[in-house]
Parts: structure tokens; sequence; C-alpha cells
């Protein structure tokens, strides 16, 4: 199967009405400016509709579904739990959003998340990061409501033995279109809407 690449549609004017049904990064924060080992907190996603169209009909929407992934240190001193999608009660929310443990890789193999000079494939390949991905159970409808936030939080949590330090969170978004392989990979359809980075401080114990 050919690979169908899509970039984001900041960066080719082009694109734009393809796809104009999809929500954008706001901000990725994480809530807790600091934990303790064996507390927790969430990383949080603010989005919101891009525009206020619809995507072209040669594109079957009904396959596409919004992704994230969140990434930490391979080291262990942070866990990735689970997220959910629509925390304020936004686009069909609040819904737990099921982990997709492909779509790390897919996404690298295929290439096309770069952004303000972040490339994931490199952040993918570099072998310091633990990725977790999730996709929303199908098209969420944005209504194109580009005014209304949806919030998307994944709980994190800092290891029992954690060391004291400071630890970079990173956060990607998107969507993704199922080409009707079986699940996730490479030749599906990929955009990304947002790369971003926070961290959160562990305390001594």
């Amino acid at each position: 199967m050919s690979k169908r690449k899509l970039v984001y549609p900041l960066l080719a004017a082009g694109m734009a009405i393809l796809l104009s049904s999809c929500f954008v990064l706001q901000s990725f924060s994480i809530l807790a400016t600091s934990i303790s080992p064996g507390d927790r907190t969430k990383a949080q996603f603010v989005l919101h509709p891009m525009q206020r169209g619809k995507m072209l009909s040669g594109v079957n929407i009904r396959n596409r579904h919004q992704f994230i992934l969140v990434g930490v240190w391979n080291t262990g001193q942070l866990t990735i739990g689970k997220a959910t999608w629509g925390t304020n009660g936004r686009f069909d929310g609040p819904e737990a959003m099921p982990v997709s443990p492909d779509l790390a890789q897919a996404l690298s193999d295929n290439g096309v998340c770069v952004q303000d000079g972040l490339s994931f494939e490199q952040m993918f390949t570099g072998g310091t990061l633990t990725w977790k991905g999730f996709m929303t159970n199908g098209t969420v409808n944005d209504k194109g409501k580009v005014d209304v936030k949806a919030i998307v939080q994944v709980v994190l949590r800092a290891a029992g033995n954690a060391d004291a330090g400071n630890y970079p969170v990173y956060g990607v978004t998107g969507g993704w279109i199922d080409e009707g392989t079986a699940g996730v990979d490479s030749g599906d359809s990929f955009y990304c809407t947002g790369i971003a980075s926070s961290n959160v401080f562990i305390k001594n114990a």
C-alpha cells in the first residue's frame, strides 16, 4: 500500500480544506509543578477545532480518529497512565481513550510529524523516551466550534523510589485516518497538529 503523507496544514496551505475538521493544540502543560515519589499528576492538552469548514467528501471521515502521544524519559522515574478525552464535558467527553500500542512506531515510520523544527521521528528513534499513544473511539464532530476547547488529560505517576529532579514530558496530537488495514500502521494517513513539551519536578521523599 502506498503512503498518503499528510502534513500540518499551517505549513502547507494547500491542505487547509482537507484537514479543516480537526483539533489543533492550543497548550500543553503539567497540572502540578511538583510531586513526591509515589504521587501522581496529569499532563493536559488543550485543543480546539481548527476552523468551521468540513473535510472534503473524498476522505472517509468515519475512519478518522484524534490521537495523543505522551513521552517521558525511559528511566522509569515517571510512568504514563490512562487518558481521558473531553474532561471538560465538551465534544462527546468525558470519554476514556483506548491505548494504541502501535501508534508511536507507525507515526515515526510514516515520517510526517514535523513542526517548528521538532521531528517526532527523531524524538522516537533517539531511544531516550518512552511513548504511550491513545486514540478516540471514533471521529469526533467538532461542529465548527472554533472557540470551544476540548481538554484531554493523561495520568502521570512518579515511581515510589524516584530520584529528585526535574523531568521533561512531551505531548503530540493529531489525527489518524484508517486506510482499512488491520490496526494502525505506517501505510495509514496521519497528520500532526501539535508537538510540545513541559516538565514536572519530583521532590525528595
